[in-house]
């Protein structure tokens, strides 16, 4: 094989070996910006959050009809139905 026929095949492929990642990288970049793209339309699509003064308040009293239950560790020690079998 002559030199310069083995040079220019090497050439040849090379530039494909170049050509591949250059390709590859624009794909990407695509996807990326697409993928962007698309999420600031679903954003769009959704209701804004509401102002701070468009948020519920509590009433003056407190929660009404709050009620605290006793945690399984005071059931246990009161002798609830924790630990009693």
């Amino acid at each position: 094989m002559n030199s310069d026929t083995l040079a220019m095949t090497y050439a040849a492929s090379s530039g494909a070996v170049v050509l591949l990642p250059l390709v590859f990288g624009v794909v990407v970049v695509g996807v990326l910006i697409g993928a962007f793209v698309l999420g600031r339309r679903v954003r769009a699509r959704q209701p804004r959050p509401p102002l701070p003064e468009e948020q519920p308040t509590r009433p003056p009293g407190g929660p009404p009809g709050e009620v605290s239950e006793p945690s399984e560790e005071q059931k246990g020690r009161d002798g609830g139905s924790f630990g009693n079998r």
